[in-house]
């Protein structure tokens, strides 16, 4: 996983978390919810190519590791529909995407500075 965009996954996180604490609470533990979930996510992934990189993975673990990623996913989503009250689920929704949006931030100003 590239450190500058896990880094900037998190840097993102804290200040829009931060800014929305004195507005929405529940928002402000959403994001910080599906940062941690994608994060996760992310990092599960890393090790699972890894792994298969260096040698031939059974058709079984490919179907458990894909299953246990996607559970993260859908646990954190479920935390957020069953206690609306202290996390919101769009928050949880925009935390899963902050990587993704901080990956593709830094490959466009990546070709840019090229």
């Amino acid at each position: 996983m590239d450190k500058k965009v896990k880094g900037l996954s998190v840097l993102v996180t804290i200040t829009v978390s931060i800014i929305f604490s004195f507005i929405n609470k529940a928002i402000s533990e959403g994001l910080i919810l599906g940062c941690l979930a994608s994060l996760t996510y992310i990092h599960l992934l890393t090790i699972y190519m890894d792994e298969t990189i260096n040698r031939q993975q059974s058709s079984t673990k490919m179907m458990i590791s894909k299953l246990i990623r996607l559970s993260i996913i859908i646990i954190s989503m479920l935390i957020a529909m069953l206690i609306p009250e202290k996390v919101n689920i769009f928050g949880v929704f925009f935390g899963l995407m902050i990587f993704k949006i901080s990956l593709l931030v830094l490959t466009i100003s990546r070709k840019e500075g090229k």
